[in-house]
C-alpha cells in the first residue's frame, strides 16, 4: 500500500492561514497583518463552499442548486455583520447590514 504525497500548488495550502490567523489574533499582531492573513484564509473556504453547492446542485437540480448558491452567497456578509454586532461596533455594523440585505 503506497501513499501519494504531492507538493504541487493547490489552493488548499491556503487553509494553513486559518491557524496562522488565530495565532496572530492571540499574539495581538497589528491589525493589517491579521486582516490580510484572515482574508487569505477565507479564499479556500469560499472555494469549498462553491464546490459543495455545485455537487449538491448536480444531484438535486437547478432550483435547489440556485437556492443553495444564493443562501451560501450571503454567508460571508452575514458572518461579518454578526461579528461586528457582537463586537458592539455600531459604526461598522451598518455597512455590513446594507451589504447583507442588498443581496
Amino acid at each position: 500500500m503506497s501513499t501519494s504525497f504531492s507538493l504541487r500548488p493547490s489552493i488548499n495550502w491556503l487553509l494553513a492561514f486559518i491557524p496562522i490567523s488565530l495565532a496572530l489574533e492571540y499574539a495581538h499582531a497589528p491589525d493589517p497583518v491579521l486582516f490580510f492573513s484572515a482574508a487569505i484564509a477565507i479564499v479556500p473556504i469560499a472555494r469549498l463552499i462553491v464546490l459543495s453547492t455545485e455537487q449538491i446542485a448536480t444531484r438535486t437540480g437547478d432550483a435547489i442548486g440556485g437556492l443553495l448558491n444564493a443562501t451560501f452567497g450571503n454567508a460571508q456578509p452575514a458572518s461579518r455583520f454578526f461579528s461586528a454586532a457582537c463586537a458592539s461596533t455600531p459604526r461598522n455594523t451598518t455597512p455590513e447590514l446594507r451589504g447583507f440585505t442588498a443581496r
